[in-house]
């Protein structure tokens, strides 16, 4: 980009970037902060190259700006690192500390006595739900918010008891790597630092000896890389058969492409279409003119539990037995896991729940739903 950024290399497409760049109003801090100061360096053929290649661009102007380019650092590029400091104007977030889902040592309700322990627990706390919600039928709108809440926390209280928190297991980040790969790094970053440092004879030598680290470095990352394969193939070769299919099974999903709608123009371009279209079609242009009148009556009394209740407790229990299992659970943390062994104390408790729902109709918010129906929800046949 030449004098813009005082690099003695011009190209075509430095030419043509530049332009865009001036057109745009862009900010480039290479040109305010690094001025002149090669990022690529190359010696590769004999001949010595340098440039300045990797830009950073922005929109608006930065707060205390500050580049630093690693040059002591090899990383097996010729492209150096360049680190760009500022202050935000808006703080970011701080990250989440305690881990979104509440975790149980279920595996452990496989043991009968601890099982018996979950059970009995259980029991009494539901019991005297029981009671609580039988209150609330046909005398007054009932919290459903509330009630939701005392009925998780019953079975929060009785996995607590009998099989115990479990804390998340933390992802390891870098499993490929090991203790001589980051020898073999260090070696290679200080033989690349004393070919810099030196002069005369003394630079050629060191380059060698760079050259042989960089190459020491490539044999053990391919030796890793053939290690953790037959690690991972020992793996799925000795563990449960079930395991190994899902595992499997989540390779090929990651090798396959979902369909996306694109556009020539550009994912915004995209974006634009697809929400014009989605506007057009529940724009309600495509409605009948004469449509019959909303039958939504708002009671102000309770309905009567009879027999067109459609909630039981064989109909509750039925559903919960067919819920699923290994599933991830709902933002109430209760798998189908948990409820199965309980299932003739859970069900008579969600029956009142779901029938204090059905009997006072939109008395109830909208949102209270949402605990109460997910059961049914996934039940097709209900």
């Amino acid at each position: 980009m030449g004098s813009f950024l005082g690099d003695h290399a011009i190209t075509s497409q430095g030419t043509s970037f530049l332009q865009w760049i001036q057109a745009t109003g862009l900010t480039c801090w290479n040109e305010l902060l690094a001025f002149g100061i090669p990022i690529f360096l190359s010696g590769s053929s004999g001949t010595s190259r340098s440039s300045v290649i990797d830009l950073f661009l922005s929109t608006s102007p930065l707060l205390n700006p500050s580049m630093q380019i690693c040059f002591d650092l090899s990383l097996g590029s010729d492209h150096k690192m360049v680190n760009l400091t500022f202050t935000p104007y808006v703080l970011p977030p701080p990250p989440p500390t305690n881990h979104p889902r509440l975790l149980w040592n279920l595996s452990k309700l496989a043991q009968p006595d601890t099982l018996k322990i979950y059970i009995d627990t259980a029991s009494g706390s539901l019991d005297n739900l029981t009671e609580q919600f039988s209150a609330f039928l046909s005398s007054s709108p009932p919290p459903v918010d509330s009630l939701c809440s005392a009925f998780a926390q019953a079975i929060y209280d009785a996995l607590d008891t009998a099989v115990g928190r479990r804390t998340p297991r933390i992802m390891q980040k870098y499993w490929f790597w090991s203790v001589d790969l980051q020898e073999a790094m260090d070696l290679r970053e200080r033989s690349y630092q004393h070919w810099r440092h030196s002069s005369g004879l003394q630079k050629a030598i060191c380059w060698m000896r760079h050259q042989d680290a960089c190459h020491a470095v490539r044999l053990s990352v391919q030796h890793r890389r053939c290690e953790t394969w037959k690690e991972f193939c020992n793996k799925l070769a000795t563990q449960d058969f079930a395991k190994t299919t899902a595992t499997m099974k989540r390779i090929k999903s990651h090798h396959q492409t979902s369909p996306v709608f694109v556009d020539p123009g550009g994912p915004q371009v995209a974006a634009n279409k697809m929400a014009d279209h989605l506007q057009q079609i529940f724009s309600g242009q495509f409605l009948p003119v004469r449509r019959p009148p909303d039958q939504t009556v708002m009671i102000s009394s309770p309905i009567a539990i009879d027999e067109s209740c459609p909630f039981t407790h064989l109909s509750v229990e039925s559903a919960i037995l067919k819920l699923p299992t290994r599933k991830a659970p709902d933002v109430d943390h209760l798998h189908a896991e948990m409820l199965h062994p309980i299932v003739k104390q859970v069900s008579p408790v969600l029956c009142l729940l779901f029938q204090l729902c059905w009997q006072w109709g939109n008395e109830t918010k909208g949102c209270d739903f949402i605990f109460t129906v997910a059961i049914f929800l996934r039940d097709f046949s209900l």
